[in-house]
């Protein structure tokens, strides 16, 4: 555990705030998936409820919290919605094949849901690092991207 602490430590405080911001996101998504199972709704559609749910929740985080995004023009809306669009695509179809593979008795949603948040989780990330909140500088979050059609802007970290 300690050696995990002295990672942690070492990491810039974006990343810090993205892993803060994506266990947070996870949360969501579980208890919002756990929530829609117990009403008896259907599997396909309480995952992607619950992906809509923690996309929601990650777009305002992110923007405001971890990237420092506070501009009012919705630049990075477009391209957010599209990697989170694609990662529920990923996502509903991890689960429903490992749900597929291993059934729904014993740890087979757990193990499945795991399996589908570790595929979206891991294409976000590298989805948001590299086309939503791009680094001219490499390391830095926060500055906008030039591709994307922004003047290049410093936010406080």
């Amino acid at each position: 555990m300690e050696n995990l602490v002295r990672i942690y430590e070492t990491l810039p405080r974006a990343v810090k705030r993205f892993l803060v911001t994506g266990t947070l996101t996870v949360g969501v998504d579980a208890l919002t998936y756990a929530l829609l199972l117990r009403w008896d709704i259907a599997v396909d559609a309480a995952k992607a409820l619950s992906l809509v749910a923690a996309t929601i929740f990650a777009y305002l985080v992110n923007r405001f919290w971890t990237f420092n995004d506070s501009s009012a023009r919705g630049q990075r809306v477009v391209p957010f919605l599209l990697v989170y669009a694609s990662a529920i695509v990923l996502n509903v179809g991890v689960n429903h094949v490992f749900l597929w593979m291993l059934g729904t008795r014993g740890l087979g949603y757990a193990v499945s849901w795991f399996a589908a948040t570790a595929s979206s989780s891991s294409w976000n990330y590298f989805g948001l690092r590299y086309v939503v909140f791009p680094s001219e500088r490499g390391g830095r979050a926060g500055l906008a991207s030039p591709s994307l059609g922004a003047a290049p802007r410093k936010t406080a970290e």
